[in-house]
């Protein structure tokens, strides 16, 4: 799980500049048609699937830290 957050956490300033606007069309442009993609029935896309929403509330949340300082 840390190795999946120090990920996320990369990718900060690289989205930064997009805001959140642009990280919710990214997840649903990209993010999601990879994950509905998956094989049903398998254990990634289940994880996935659940963790999704939560990753990417993350990532904007990481941004609006960056921003505020």
């Amino acid at each position: 799980m840390s190795q999946l957050l120090a990920a996320l956490k990369s990718l900060i300033p690289i989205l930064e500049p997009i805001g959140e606007q642009g990280v919710n069309q990214l997840w649903s442009s990209v993010v999601d048609p990879y994950i509905a993609s998956l094989g049903d029935g398998s254990d990634l896309k289940a994880l996935l699937v659940c963790l999704s929403p939560a990753m990417k509330q993350f990532v904007i949340l990481e941004i609006q830290k960056l921003k505020a300082s």
